[in-house]
């Protein structure tokens, strides 16, 4: 079994390439749309590849218009259609092919993503301030009483 850890402090997260290509091998029939989120209006506002910005860019899997207020969508709309890659399911295979094929170009801002085989059906990810590593049933070092 192999799942998508990140090795650095900071936290798990895939660059915009890495996410695109994720949404093109698994929904190849939506697109992205990155919008970028004006915080004191609650405006969004249509932006290209190139204007990415890690901070201040939202993305959807719905085009939404050049401009639009989040009060003026449907909140069920709204968030159907945010793309979060903490969604993903870490043994994703499709997240694992992406991160094997893109090397460090899958890595979000603050992430180092590497993934890690074990074996067994039971895992869990531990993490501090953003570092994560592997837990299996196996890994564990039991204290006797």
């Amino acid at each position: 079994m192999k799942v998508v850890i990140n090795t650095c402090y900071g936290g798990f997260g895939l660059s915009f390439a890495g996410l695109k290509k994720y949404y093109e091998i698994k929904f190849p029939e939506r697109k992205l749309y990155l919008y970028n989120t004006d915080f004191s209006t609650n405006t969004y506002t249509k932006v290209s590849e190139d204007e990415y910005d890690h901070f201040h860019t939202d993305i959807f899997d719905k085009d939404f218009g050049s401009t639009f207020k989040a009060k003026d969508i449907d909140d069920n709309v709204f968030n159907d259609h945010f793309v979060s890659m903490y969604d993903f399911k870490r043994t994703d295979p499709i997240l694992i092919q992406v991160v094997e094929e893109l090397g460090d170009k899958a890595n979000g801002e603050y992430a180092e993503l590497s993934i890690v085989e074990f074996s067994g059906n039971k895992y869990r990810i531990c993490e501090y301030d953003g570092l994560e590593w592997l837990e299996t049933p196996d890994s564990i070092q039991w204290e006797e009483v």
